[in-house]
């Protein structure tokens, strides 16, 4: 892979380094002061650029998404902890830097899709390293076992929008070889470590990305919100009902105690009945009670709940709906389906998992300004 640098792919690129999730192995290697003094100057610099570039116009998402991550801010305040606390705790700050990275990277579109592919493909190449050095792990003390990308589960947060960038990559340059390559090298690195969530969401994708002629139903953007909905149901009916009881009662029987459906299932039933208590404002961002062996809820929406009730869900619908009106309009059908289906890949972790983190927020930005990324596209080919 040739890589031609200019000064805004170089930009775009030293932005991204800092947020990238590879905080334990920075902790590590005693260097991740100098990271977070990175990180501090990339989100000023950013801010500056959000704020002040004349290409940047304010718009609906960008509203929507402030008042969501403002909110949840405010509302982990008003649960006792301190905003600098809240803002250190998670990814809200993150959030934040990476969304404006998105909304202004976007204005140059085709160095910033140049930018990201290089720097997710050369992430994903570096863990795969260290998962072929060290199978059991990249730090022999550490319990539960981490590589290059943190603990395995986690390793799909960066995944989803990597493959995303790839094939945007290869549709806008032309170029099939690195698409290619960033989808062997994660499916390998899932192997290696047995990551069953990063497996179902590599094949689901896989299919809706050869298949989507056949099956315009299945790429479609809110279908697969709708599947997150329906599994939700689920819970409220495994938390509520006598059917429920009894699954759960197999569940118990079927795998042992601690194992991982029946945790997950635990957790479900413990969240939800921790959102009847508080069912408007949630607890905030920061976890303060267990969910039998959980520390969250392992499903997006009963996470949205917990941080902040039916108001913080309602305006994470809004985002949902605002980028997927944006969306609807382009008709590249090749474009709309790689980004669709990035969002399947999202919502298949997430019935399980409750990520929230700063390149699977940023999906929406991508959504959203996916106009602009159909005029690039289609000044490329004339």
């Amino acid at each position: 892979m040739c890589v031609k640098i200019n000064k805004h792919f170089l930009m775009y690129t030293l932005m991204t380094i800092p947020f990238l999730p590879i905080g334990g192995f920075l902790e590590a290697m005693h260097i991740k002061g100098l990271v977070s003094l990175m990180k501090f100057f990339a989100a000023v610099f950013i801010l500056y650029q959000y704020l002040f570039s004349h290409k940047h116009k304010f718009n609906m998402l960008d509203t929507v998404f402030f008042a969501y991550e403002a909110f949840l801010m405010l509302n982990t305040f008003m649960h006792g902890i301190s905003l600098f606390e809240t803002l250190k705790s998670g990814y809200i700050f993150s959030n934040m830097i990476i969304f404006m990275l998105y909304e202004i990277g976007f204005d140059n579109s085709k160095q910033f899709i140049r930018s990201q592919f290089t720097v997710f493909l050369l992430i994903i190449l570096m863990n795969l390293a260290t998962e072929l050095a060290f199978p059991g792990g990249l730090y022999a003390s550490s319990s539960p076992k981490v590589w290059l990308l943190g603990y395995y589960n986690t390793h799909s947060t960066l995944y989803v929008m990597a493959i995303l960038m790839a094939c945007l990559y290869a549709e806008m340059y032309r170029k099939q070889a690195g698409a290619v390559l960033t989808i062997a090298a994660i499916y390998a690195a899932a192997l290696l470590v047995k990551s069953g969530g990063t497996l179902a969401f590599l094949s689901v994708t896989a299919v809706l990305l050869v298949f989507y002629r056949r099956t315009r139903l299945a790429v479609n953007y809110y279908m697969w919100w709708i599947v997150l909905i329906v599994f939700f149901m689920g819970i409220i009916v495994l938390h509520s009902s006598e059917i429920g009881r009894r699954v759960y009662a197999v569940s118990e029987y079927a795998f042992s105690k601690g194992g991982s459906l029946l945790g997950r299932m635990q957790a479900w039933v413990y969240s939800f009945a921790a959102f009847l208590r508080n069912p408007v404002f949630g607890y905030g961002f920061v976890h303060t009670e267990q969910y039998g062996w959980a520390m969250h809820a392992h499903n997006l929406v009963l996470e949205i709940l917990h941080q902040g009730g039916l108001v913080q869900l309602m305006l994470f619908a809004l985002m949902i709906f605002t980028a997927g009106h944006r969306l609807r309009r382009i008709k590249n059908v090749r474009l709309y389906c790689a980004i669709s289906t990035a969002f399947a890949g999202w919502i298949i972790i997430s019935l399980v998992e409750p990520f929230m983190t700063p390149f699977l927020m940023a999906l929406f930005v991508v959504a959203f300004r996916a106009g602009a990324i159909e005029k690039v596209m289609q000044n490329n080919t004339q």
